[in-house]
């Protein structure tokens, strides 16, 4: 992924679970040229993007990282997490489900 070095070389990290009506949100980041245009967004206060109105939020410290074939796989501690009211989107075998 070409956001790999964004994630490999940060103190921390947040991880979003996104409602089921946010398809549009998730596929933004499909491509690596796309992203954060056009998307209702905030850094917290230790400059991770966070995207607003999403179902769940898990803002992380990174805690360490291990190579795992041609994948790097990165552990985080939580310090903090929210969530709202809603239904998650699910990516399934190919393809967006409930």
């Amino acid at each position: 992924s070409k956001r790999h070095d964004y994630f490999a070389n940060s103190n921390h990290f947040a991880i979003h679970v996104l409602k089921k009506q946010q398809i549009d949100l998730c596929s933004k980041f499909v491509k690596p040229t796309q992203g954060f245009e056009e998307i209702d967004w905030q850094y917290n206060f230790h400059g991770v993007p966070i995207f607003n109105d999403c179902l769940a939020l898990f803002e992380c410290s990174f805690y360490s990282k291990h190579e795992g074939g041609d994948h790097t796989i990165f552990l985080g501690r939580v310090d903090g997490f929210s969530i709202n009211k809603g239904e998650p989107l699910i990516f399934l075998q190919g393809k967006y489900t409930q």
